[in-house]
């Protein structure tokens, strides 16, 4: 109805086997196709660091009245956190920024292997990744991330997405060395409505993970 042209990525890179430089090459050959075309980018616009900062970093600490003392972020282009560290860093604030990353991602030297949940995690190496040094690295498996999106459902009414699941399975594996009384804020990025046929899946869970 808008006279867009949608352009289906049906095959994974193949020197890499991952979608997301399957789908960045294609931007790049439709961008020396269309001079007039643009790519606001998402991977190395540091316009993401700015909202971050001034939007959602700000906004946490007006809310809560003072800095947490823990903040656990889901990683994949890294503008959030990236935007989070730059307001921690700039204010003098003492929060402890955690990426919470997926287990066969690249980012922060991680080490490649199969991904089966989007969302979070990265194929290739993010320029704004290279600007930013979360003050810890998490990197949690796709089934445990499934296990505590499903567990945010049923106890808070909390319906996530697969980086929001992780992110909650990364609380979990901090509890034990987060002090009682800690302040403690976590990013649920995604809805898991996109998810109904995967995480929120038995048959999915159980093929796949």
């Amino acid at each position: 109805a808008l006279g867009t042209v949608v352009h289906q990525i049906t095959e994974p890179d193949p020197d890499t086997g991952d979608w997301l430089v399957a789908r960045r090459a294609r931007v790049a050959e439709l961008l020396a196709q269309m001079p007039d075309a643009t790519c606001l980018d998402q991977y190395s616009n540091t316009a993401a660091f700015v909202a971050h900062d001034e939007g959602t970093m700000t906004e946490i600490v007006e809310q809560l009245g003072h800095a947490p003392d823990h903040l656990l972020v889901a990683v994949s282009t890294t503008g959030t956190i990236g935007g989070c560290l730059q307001h921690v860093a700039t204010h003098g604030l003492g929060t402890q920024v955690t990426a919470v990353d997926a287990e066969g991602s690249v980012l922060f030297d991680g080490h490649p292997g199969t991904r089966h949940l989007p969302g979070f995690g990265a194929g290739m190496v993010p320029e704004l990744s290279k600007k930013i040094s979360p003050h810890r690295v998490l990197r949690i498996d796709d089934r445990a991330s499934v296990e505590a999106a499903r567990k945010l459902v049923r106890t808070e009414a909390i319906l996530p997405g697969a980086s929001g699941g992780a992110v909650i399975a990364a609380v979990e594996k901090l509890s034990a060395n987060i002090p009682a009384g800690s302040d403690v804020v976590v990013i649920v990025h995604d809805d898991g409505t996109r998810y109904m046929d995967t995480i929120y899946n038995d048959d999915w869970v159980e093929e796949n993970l």
